[in-house]
């Protein structure tokens, strides 16, 4: 990025310094606890506490213009403060194996008081043999009412994680590696998304190349009975505890061996036979310690067990195989399995997490080929229907979905951008909910982009929309563009201009007590650019 005054420059590497202050922070921590994880005394390990001490903004800024004087009344909406009169609905699960000192700063990040409306309890399930307790969490901010710590005879592996939630006293379990950061404002998002939801079920945060995998991995019967995809759990994952429990029981039912049981990461998401709901995530990596998947022993021992399960969902799905459950006359079914019939037609919604307040990025622009399969009549197809849609994707296509995810528009870094793989076609949208109207005293308010030149001649032919409900919609005013004071620094991009160009439309407030919580561009008709995005955020003024 270049800008043109030390200002501009602060301002356009704000963000980026965010997180990488932020990941030098979290080392830093980590690296001066001691052998045993206990953090010294002096040292806080409360999360957001730490962000101001360590001077790490919590936001990137409202504008990325040079003169930010006619900005001042305006500010990004942040995370509104927790209600204290909400009951919290979710437990946090954390399998510790060899990476400790990670999981205390987990359990900081998860006892922090911004989730104390969304976490009920921290449990901490010990796969290691050296015992594990309450004062080695000292200086994490976890009182001894919230922290719960299982010391596990054995080490169950990942089938640990359905135990502890099934083992919870709440209706949701949020679970996660312990090798991975997730800001409290994506948690708070993930919970609001479960709790608003008609039929929930498992939300999965997935970083680009994960994310691909699952797209690549989708299946569906032409009779509507197979519909079924693979999604990782360990990049953070909320569902609720009856699933827990049904897929122990059906596990169980099964005569799942201890090897298989140990692994029940790979079969959560195949033998619920839904196509599992997945954001491309914003986590941020600690590492550390000795990975279990990792390396092509892990590789194997993974694709073995997705080519079990899909095995066992063939069986479940035959009617004749047991372990089955008698409920209508004439029909058997297993716990956990969904055996509804469903429209193979896809609604092709991408979604991401928000960075700095809870919420979601949605779009319908196309992010694989047209052509990509989805049709098969067994489970046990996944990974051959995966390579052969990868094979049409191919290497170009797979690397610009990685570097060039949704997510990009919304992690507050102006030198990353969410590129389609394809023009602008009519009736593309791109939007951002809230989740949660937004608050009374909001007077002005904008759907703000940071865009390239080609993109800005996208934005000129939508039209800009917000909505309580997400089903009818008011419509705002003209989009306004200007020169911002970051540059591309791609040295392939080749469609003129560098200089980016932030782009607003005034959005309508609603005239019912109920703000608005859904913002959205709709492209009204096609044009011959892809769209490319590099940030793009919501700004009110009261």
């Amino acid at each position: 990025m270049v800008a043109p005054d030390k200002s501009a420059r602060r301002s356009s590497l704000g963000p980026c310094l965010l997180l990488c202050a932020l990941f030098c922070a979290t080392l830093a921590v980590l690296t001066s606890l001691s052998r045993r994880g206990h953090p010294p005394g002096s040292t806080s390990l409360n999360y957001t506490v730490g962000l101001r001490e360590w001077g790490i903004p919590s936001v990137p800024p409202i504008t990325y213009v040079g003169d930010v004087s006619g900005f001042k009344a305006y500010s990004r909406l942040v995370t509104p403060a927790p209600d204290a009169t909400l009951q919290p609905d979710t437990t946090a699960i954390v399998l510790n194996w060899s990476r400790f000192r990670n999981v205390v700063l987990i359990a900081a990040l998860l006892c922090d008081p911004t989730l104390d409306s969304v976490i009920s309890q921290v449990f901490i399930w010990n796969n290691n043999p050296k015992s594990i307790a309450l004062n080695d969490f000292a200086g994490s901010g976890c009182s001894p009412e919230k922290l719960r710590i299982h010391n596990s005879p054995s080490n169950l592996l990942f089938k640990a994680r359905f135990m502890a939630c099934a083992q919870s006293s709440t209706p949701y379990c949020f679970t996660q590696d312990d090798d991975y950061l997730l800001r409290p404002e994506i948690i708070t998002a993930l919970q609001e998304r479960m709790t608003k939801s008609r039929r929930p079920s498992a939300l999965h945060l997935l970083p680009p190349h994960e994310h691909l995998s699952s797209q690549l991995r989708e299946l569906h019967s032409v009779d509507g009975r197979l519909h079924t995809s693979f999604a990782w759990l360990g990049h953070g994952t909320i569902f609720p505890r009856a699933d827990a429990e049904e897929f122990l029981e059906l596990l169980h039912r099964l005569n799942f061996t201890f090897e298989e049981m140990g692994m029940a990461d790979n079969y959560f998401s195949i033998l619920k036979n839904e196509i599992p709901e997945i954001w491309f995530d914003q986590g941020i990596e600690l590492g550390g310690g000795q990975p279990f998947t990792a390396g092509v022993e892990g590789d194997l021992r993974n694709r073995r067990h997705i080519g079990k399960a899909g095995k066992y969902l063939d069986a479940l799905l035959s009617w004749d195989n047991p372990p089955c459950l008698p409920s209508v006359p004439g029909k058997k079914e297993s716990p956990y399995v969904n055996y509804d019939a469903m429209d193979s037609s896809r609604t092709g919604i991408s979604r991401s997490a928000l960075l700095g307040i809870p919420g979601m990025l949605e779009t319908n622009i196309r992010l694989l080929p047209d052509a990509r399969e989805y049709t098969a009549d067994s489970a046990q197809a996944m990974l051959d229907q995966e390579a052969r849609n990868a094979a049409l994707l191919g290497d170009q296509g797979k690397e610009h979905y990685l570097r060039h995810a949704p997510s990009q528009a919304v992690d507050g870094l102006p030198d990353t951008s969410f590129i389609s793989p394809g023009n602008a076609r009519a009736n593309d949208f791109i939007a951002i909910d809230l989740l949660n109207p937004i608050k009374s005293d909001i007077q002005t308010l904008q759907i703000v982009f940071l865009v390239d030149a080609e993109t800005e001649r996208i934005l000129k032919t939508c039209k800009f929309e917000s909505s309580v409900d997400g089903l009818h919609w008011a419509q705002a005013d003209d989009v306004y563009c200007f020169d911002s004071s970051v540059e591309i620094d791609d040295p392939t991009y080749s469609s003129g201009d560098r200089t980016l160009r932030e782009c607003y439309a005034q959005l309508p407030l609603s005239s019912t007590d109920a703000g608005p919580r859904r913002f959205r561009a709709l492209l009204r008709e096609s044009v011959d650019t892809k769209w490319q995005i590099h940030e793009m955020w919501i700004r009110g003024a009261s």
